[in-house]
């Protein structure tokens, strides 16, 4: 009878976000690195403050529109997948397919390029303070960050399994602990060697 009862139940993921943890997912993927770099050519492109105010609050109604069709999405759809179970429900599978080919090969490695060539920009800034910093400068600082900000997560997340890996393992078998974390030791050190 428990067995049965186990294998009806569906597998799912809980939810756990509350309205602070929604509030600061909300913020954070709103705001991001494009509020640095608009102002500046939205402010330029206007002509005066009063008008890109204008331009800023017609902005902000827009995307608040935006949001509350998210919000009606997530109380419709209540499965986990966000973008792509939006589109997968309400397209089918083929468009969802795209949207995460598109994802995956455009949309992301963009956002990335754009976040990096701000940082780029904004620390190479004050050294070419009147001038403008010269563009093979921008490209090249925004490559190394980039690449430092993926090492460390690798780092991170090599340094997390050489600390887990050896709680994991059956406490009956001692000498599979024994030789995890040398062995783990050795991965960590060939990963950093392998690094951008």
């Amino acid at each position: 009878m428990g067995k049965a009862k186990k294998e009806e139940e569906a597998v799912f993921l809980r939810k756990k976000i509350t309205l602070l943890r929604a509030f600061s997912l909300l913020v954070g993927s709103m705001v991001g690195s494009g509020i640095f770099i608009s102002p500046k050519g939205v402010l330029k492109h206007s002509g005066n403050v009063g008008v890109s105010l204008i331009v800023w609050f017609a902005c902000g109604i827009l995307s608040l529109f935006g949001a509350l069709c998210y919000a009606e999405l997530g109380t419709r759809i209540t499965k986990s997948g966000g973008h792509y179970i939006y589109v997968l429900e309400t397209l089918g599978p083929l468009p969802s397919f795209l949207y995460l080919w598109a994802e995956y090969f455009a949309i992301r490695p963009a956002n990335s390029a754009v976040i990096s060539l701000a940082f780029g920009n904004y620390i190479l800034e004050p050294f070419f303070a009147p001038c403008a910093a010269p563009l093979p400068a921008v490209k090249l600082v925004a490559l190394l960050g980039y690449c430092k900000y993926k090492a460390d997560i690798g780092l991170s997340h090599k340094i997390l399994i050489q600390i887990l890996n050896p709680f994991s393992l059956n406490s009956q078998v001692f000498t599979s602990r024994v030789w995890a974390c040398p062995i783990t030791d050795k991965m960590v050190k060939l990963g950093l060697h392998s690094k951008c």
